[in-house]
């Protein structure tokens, strides 16, 4: 809701703020339980890999629609970030411990920068890549 006060703000759009808070919707659900994908992946054994509970999977979003309309892209990744953050942050309150690293400070400040990791926006490009031939 603050990241859509913020656009309102800086667009000065209410239609356009909304939508965005829409299209936003579905992506921060996705980003909430990407995390937990690990467990039907690895079992609960397998539970906080830090593959999955990383931004990791925020950049490649990103990546992945870099020569998308960025007002298009946007909501899916802001949302999608917000969602992991939102998932990696409970867990740090939750002492949540990732696999592979040793003690509890080093699990809460893997989760917790990787939480500020996906909260960075990422800037797209707003023209189709443009290839070199040679």
């Amino acid at each position: 809701m603050a990241y859509v006060f913020l656009f309102r703000t800086h667009n000065g759009s209410r239609a356009g703020s909304v939508g965005f808070f829409f299209g936003a919707l579905l992506p921060c659900y996705c980003g909430t339980v990407f995390p937990d994908a690990d467990i039907t992946l690895f079992g609960i054994g397998g539970h906080r890999n830090p593959l999955f509970h990383s931004c990791l999977s925020y950049y490649a979003l990103s990546w992945l629609v870099r020569d998308w309309k960025y007002t298009v892209t946007q909501p899916l990744v802001t949302g999608y970030g917000i969602g992991l953050a939102s998932h990696l942050w409970w867990d740090v309150f939750d002492y949540g411990d990732v696999r592979w690293l040793p003690g509890s400070m080093f699990d809460r400040l893997w989760l917790g920068a990787n939480g500020i990791g996906a909260l960075i926006p990422l800037r797209h490009n707003t023209q189709p890549s443009q290839q070199v031939k040679i």
